[in-house]
């Protein structure tokens, strides 16, 4: 027999139980149930965030994009994208993927950094420059920045204001500046939607990178 739509909301609720109790099989299952009898983004978003927790990246990716076909407009999910497509090592995507996070939130943190490390990757130091100096502008205590920003200027030939960003640093790379490593140091408890709500998720996810230990 098939199920009534009135057992979505069962579902859903369940899956935030299991989610609560870190049940992520049984949250993942009430999830999908609830996906299978009427989709919608958050859910299929909530999907996307389990497979990523669990590592399955692939899956994360294929789910962040259709939570994203269904709301364009829905920032969290093209920032997981980024993520997602960083640990499949699509820098490519990844990168186009942050462009659209901070084209529609300019002051997003996370993605400042990841462009600013990908381009200082691929020794676009200009571009990396500019992108760390708008974060140390938003957020002149940022560590993550002021590490990857005292490095591009020290590529840039700019070596007094290399040494300043070093003075202010606490110690020496006490922070990421290799890319893979900052996107493997963000915390994957931040991604999970244990209360059907993610309002506050990028904020969270922000605070826990700029104060992840070393």
């Amino acid at each position: 027999a098939g199920e009534y739509p009135q057992h979505k909301s069962v579902y859903l609720a369940m899956a935030s139980i299991y989610a609560k109790l870190n049940n992520t099989i049984d949250a993942l299952f009430c999830y999908e149930k609830a996906v299978a009898i009427n989709p919608d983004y958050m859910s299929i978003f909530n999907i996307g965030n389990i497979y990523y927790r669990l590592a399955d990246y692939k899956k994360a990716a294929i789910f962040f994009e259709r939570a994203r076909s269904q709301n364009p407009h829905f920032i969290p999910v093209r920032l997981m994208l980024g993520l997602s497509f960083s640990r499949l090592r699509n820098f490519a995507a990844a990168e186009r993927s942050f462009h659209e996070v901070v084209s529609a939130a300019p002051q997003n943190e996370v993605a400042l950094i990841a462009l600013s490390m990908l381009m200082y990757e691929k020794g676009n130091y200009n571009e990396s420059e500019e992108f760390a100096s708008r974060i140390l502008f938003l957020n002149p205590s940022n560590i993550t920045a002021r590490n990857i920003h005292s490095k591009v200027l020290l590529k840039l030939n700019r070596l007094d204001e290399s040494q300043e960003d070093l003075k202010q640093l606490i110690v020496s790379d006490s922070k990421y500046s290799d890319y893979t490593d900052y996107i493997s140091s963000l915390p994957s408890e931040t991604f999970s939607d244990k209360f059907g709500t993610i309002d506050s998720k990028i904020e969270n996810l922000k605070e826990e990178a700029e104060t992840a230990p070393d």
